[in-house]
Parts: structure tokens; C-alpha cells; sequence
């Protein structure tokens, strides 16, 4: 459990929720008009922009984050939702975040979870050709405007910018800084390093999160899901199945579970083409019982693939 209870957090949702239906009617519709109205760089924006109805994560797919969930809420959805229906706020409110931390941690995840709460379009913001074209960064402005509530998610922010003293910071904050002006307009985003990005950069960012590697409460949690559906032979201890996994990231752990899964079903084919009844089994979802060996034999294959990457990253993130 996070520092905010489960009622804590589905408070800060019913608010959240409440709020935005009254804007979802008005946002289909603005989304399904043509794009005739828009100008050729606002149409290039649009063409990364993912619609409400396309957006399926909650924050029911987020584990073991409650407390961030719950301070999210409070301070960011919540207030930007409010931002919309009321003309004079009397404090300033919160309208960007930054998550820092390793890959495969959820950091992606969370956005979506956050935008799909909102009701909210996403622009899957191309800083790179934004900064190469001067035109691109008034049309982001323009477009997340129009399309409120919108999030603007700006992937590996620290990975673009190359260091510290990259000639395009000036121009970022510029961007970072018009967009938080914007009622409705909500910036995240996300780095693996934040000590790589300058400090003009993070200081547009006043909410700052790691999303560091799963704890042991976490990794437990993430694994009885994955294996929810699984039988299990008596010989898988969960507990020692969670020290098993320590540094292994969130999408690490769901590529452990599918290589046991499938260490378990080569083992009990009966040959390499299988029968006709053990295919209808599959097919049915049928999933053979997992052992311990299973998971041994599945994390030693997760070792191998980290060893031989160049980068050291999953190949499946979440």
C-alpha cells in the first residue's frame, strides 16, 4: 500500500471522472470534424495524436503505485479538470510532470493511465521535428489547445536534448512554458536520466517523480497477477520467485513470466509437430502447469538476452 489509502484514490478518480464527462460529448465531436480547418503543420501534429476511445490503460494496469496515483490526482488531474470550468483559480495549479527512472519501469504506462483518466487526446509529441521546423512548435501550441483536455507526451526528453548543453534548450523551455500556460493542456514526460537534462529544463517541470525499479512489494504484486491464470506445481514459492527477480524492471518481470509459460509448453509437447489435441488445448488457452525449473530455466534465458543486447533494455516495455 502506497501513503494514500484505496479509498484516497478512488475519491481523486470519482472527482476526475465527474468532471470529465461533461467534456467528452464536445471532444468526440471536435475530433471527428475534418481537418480541413487546420493548417498543414497543424495537420502534421494531429497524425500523432491517439483519440480518447484509443487509449485502454487505467490505472487498474498500474501496480503497486498507488500513493503516486493518489498524489497525481490531487495535484495535477484534479486541478487541470477544475482549470476548464473555473476562469479565476486562486493559486496557480500544476500542469507538467516528469518521470525519471530506468526503462521498462512504467513510466509510459503511467501517462497513458493518466490520460486515459482525463478522458484526454494524446500528442505523442516528435520533439525532433518539432525543433527542426520553427512552425511545428506554434502548431503543437495551437492543436493541444483545440483539443482539451490533451496531454502532450514527450518520450526520453534527456535522450533528445544530448546533455545538458544542447543548443535547443532554450527553444524547449520556451515550448515547456507556453504549453503549461494552456488550460486543459497537460505536459508529461518521461527520461531515463534526469541528471542529463539541464536545469532551465526541469525547472518548467515543477512535478518530479522517479519510477524506480520494483521493490520486492512490488515485484510480488506484479507477478501474482502474470500468473493469475497459471496453474502452479507445489515446488513455485512466490516468495522466492520475488528474490529471484530482484533488478529486474516491470517489463522484465512480465517477459520472465512468458518465457517459464513457454519453457512449460515445449517441455510437455509431445514432439516438435505436436498432436491435434495438444494444439486445440493451446488454442483453447490451456496453459500447461508451471514448475520451479521452469522459472529457472526462463530467467537464465532473461540473463542471456540482457548480456547480449548493446543497450541492456527489454525488448517489450510497458
Amino acid at each position: 500500500m502506497g501513503i494514500f489509502s484505496n479509498a484516497a484514490l478512488a475519491a481523486g478518480a470519482c472527482v476526475t471522472g465527474a468532471l470529465v464527462v461533461k467534456y467528452r460529448h464536445s471532444l468526440m465531436n471536435m475530433l471527428s470534424n475534418s481537418a480541413s480547418s487546420y493548417t498543414r503543420h497543424e495537420r502534421v501534429i494531429l497524425d500523432r495524436v491517439t483519440k480518447p476511445e484509443n487509449l485502454t490503460v487505467t490505472w487498474s494496469d498500474v501496480v503497486g503505485e498507488e500513493g503516486l496515483a493518489a498524489v497525481l490526482h490531487k495535484f495535477l488531474l484534479n486541478p487541470a479538470v477544475l482549470a476548464m470550468r473555473v476562469k479565476h483559480l486562486p493559486l496557480p495549479i500544476y500542469s507538467s510532470v516528469l518521470f525519471y527512472g530506468p526503462s521498462g519501469c512504467g513510466k509510459t504506462l503511467i501517462a497513458k493511465a493518466m490520460a486515459g483518466e482525463l478522458g484526454a487526446s494524446v500528442i505523442n509529441l516528435d520533439l525532433l521535428a518539432v525543433l527542426r521546423k520553427a512552425n511545428l512548435m506554434s502548431a503543437v501550441v495551437s492543436v493541444a489547445k483545440s483539443l482539451t483536455p490533451c496531454v502532450v507526451f514527450i518520450k526520453h526528453l534527456d535522450e533528445i536534448l544530448e546533455g545538458k548543453h544542447s543548443p535547443d534548450t532554450e527553444r524547449v523551455v520556451l515550448l515547456l512554458k507556453t504549453l503549461a500556460e494552456c488550460r486543459g493542456v497537460i505536459v508529461v514526460a518521461t527520461a531515463t536520466k534526469k541528471e542529463n537534462i539541464s536545469n532551465s529544463i526541469l525547472r518548467t517541470f515543477p512535478l518530479q517523480f522517479e519510477v524506480p525499479l520494483p521493490n520486492a512489494d512490488k515485484r510480488m504484486k506484479i507477478l501474482e497477477r502474470a500468473l493469475s491464470d497459471c496453474s502452479l506445481y507445489r515446488d513455485v514459492d512466490l516468495q522466492a520467485l520475488t528474490e529471484m527477480t530482484l533488478g529486474l524492471s516491470c517489463s522484465d518481470l512480465l517477459q520472465f513470466h512468458r518465457y517459464a509459460v513457454w519453457c512449460s509448453i515445449q517441455e510437455n509437447l509431445s514432439e516438435q509437430f505436436p498432436e491435434e489435441e495438444e494444439v486445440a488445448d493451446l488454442e483453447k488457452g490451456a496453459l500447461c502447469p508451471l514448475a520451479w525449473r521452469h522459472f529457472e530455466e526462463a530467467v537464465e534465458i532473461l540473463h542471456f538476452e540482457k548480456e547480449r543486447s548493446s543497450d541492456s533494455r527489454p525488448h517489450i516495455y510497458i
